[in-house]
């Protein structure tokens, strides 16, 4: 057997360091094998080494430029941030191979990054069309990135048996799989909820659990340390526990039946009616007391949070993100005290000189949510970008204001954002409609 599928099947059973040594050896044996080339750049790029990425599918793609190679790079563009330039190379690994599922596939995934809908559909119906029925053909992926388009669609009786598609894949982490899966039909026995993706996510999700623990007395909710003291106190029927971190067999728990928090909505919000809008997380009242001690000696009686940065390189941090005098002047002399709710601070960054106060002994990433959770519900107004931050203030149900960047996500970039009622999302905003909006929340307008 060659170098080449050698590494391929250690990286397929989770050996990194096996493949990358295989695909090695294969290139020193021929420096012009462009396929153990190509996987060793998409090694990399699963492993987040976006330079070494680079190199390797430049290389692939230079000794030989087709649908294969050009789709990898063009999958490193996408990875940085550069939907465009990713858009052009699976363009062009198209036109190279029409059949190529993985070009198409992309194409449409960096269209729904620009927030190209109905061009993103467009792809994954020439991956996957309606009237192709064929076995050898591996469609999984585009039929569970469709779920992306009826998410922003707000499609949402299509949008969660194609969303849960992609359990297991990327960040979505699948545990309890020995265990048998749970529907609403099952009224009886104890059931594991447990969370997944980030920390936004589970919070945003969590507004099922209520709906759950209707049909279901014996509920457990694994969630991730940070998350326990909240849920606990906001869901006092179940048993919540910090082990989603933790190998299933440490834990001690047998349950009868498991469901992924994501896959909650598939059975409880399928209609745009099906959505409360409604608080459902409470706040410690011990540590709002602390905050409100901290807040009420500030000269200025309204007090304003803001966050300025979402997600990471992978996750569209830079179309998401902006600085921080961008949001100050967003709220000019507002007479309010500002407070940043970041988790953590870049060392070239001062808020305090820019007039933000920060507590990060509240804020940090490190530290239980529950006390960022007490200082936002203590909070007048919340001004952030799609972050963690918004999903936390709406399940608070304390009134935010979200900057949308020009290319959202699903989560708001839908016509409505049906989660939290007091989440109000601003898209095409400048600096003066966000200053205008944030006197009139003060002044007590709706």
């Amino acid at each position: 057997m060659s170098f080449e599928n050698v590494g391929t099947l250690a990286y397929q059973r989770g050996d990194v360091s096996e493949a990358m040594r295989c695909f090695d050896a294969a290139i020193v044996e021929n420096v012009k094998d462009w396929r153990s080339i190509a996987k060793l750049g998409s090694v990399h790029l699963e492993e987040g080494r976006m330079g070494h990425a680079y190199v390797f599918a430049s290389a692939a793609v230079r000794l030989n430029p087709c649908a294969e190679t050009l789709s990898d790079l063009g999958r490193v563009f996408a990875t940085w941030g550069d939907n465009e330039a990713a858009l052009e190379l699976f363009q062009m690994a198209h036109e190279q191979n029409p059949s190529h599922i993985p070009s198409m596939n992309n194409a449409g995934l960096a269209c729904l990054n620009m927030a190209m809908i109905d061009d993103a559909w467009q792809w994954f119906q020439k991956a996957s069309p309606d009237d192709v029925f064929d076995l050898q053909r591996d469609i999984s992926d585009v039929e569970k990135n469709k779920a992306f388009v009826h998410l922003f669609r707000q499609e949402w009786d299509k949008a969660w048996p194609a969303y849960n598609l992609g359990l297991g894949k990327g960040d979505r982490v699948a545990r309890w799989q020995g265990v048998m899966q749970w529907s609403p039909m099952i009224k009886s026995g104890s059931l594991m909820v447990w969370g997944e993706q980030g920390i936004g996510d589970e919070i945003l999700f969590a507004s099922c659990l209520p709906d759950a623990m209707k049909t279901m007395e014996n509920v457990t909710i694994e969630t991730m340390p940070r998350l326990v003291g909240l849920f606990s106190r906001s869901f006092p029927n179940a048993r919540v526990i910090g082990t989603r971190y933790q190998p299933e067999d440490s834990i001690g728990i047998v349950p009868d039946y498991q469901c992924s928090i994501a896959q909650l909505p598939g059975y409880f919000r399928t209609t745009a009616d099906a959505f409360p809008g409604k608080p459902y997380l409470k706040a410690c009242s011990a540590r709002r007391a602390a905050v409100k001690g901290l807040l009420d000696p500030m000269p200025r009686k309204k007090k304003i949070g803001i966050a300025w940065t979402g997600g990471t390189a992978m996750t569209g941090y830079h179309e998401r993100s902006l600085d921080l005098q961008t949001i100050v002047d967003a709220l000019g002399d507002v007479d309010a005290e500002i407070i940043s709710l970041e988790h953590t601070l870049p060392d070239d960054v001062f808020p305090e000189a820019m007039g933000v106060h920060v507590f990060p002994w509240l804020t940090h990433r490190d530290l239980d949510y529950d006390n960022t959770a007490a200082l936002i519900a203590e909070l007048d107004l919340v001004v952030t970008v799609p972050t963690a931050v918004l999903h936390l203030a709406g399940a608070l149900g304390t009134k935010t204001l979200v900057m949308l960047n020009e290319r959202p996500a699903w989560r708001c970039g839908g016509k409505t954002m049906p989660w939290y009622e007091s989440v109000e999302v601003m898209r095409d905003w400048t600096l003066e409609s966000v200053r205008a909006r944030v006197e009139e929340v003060l002044n007590g307008a709706e």
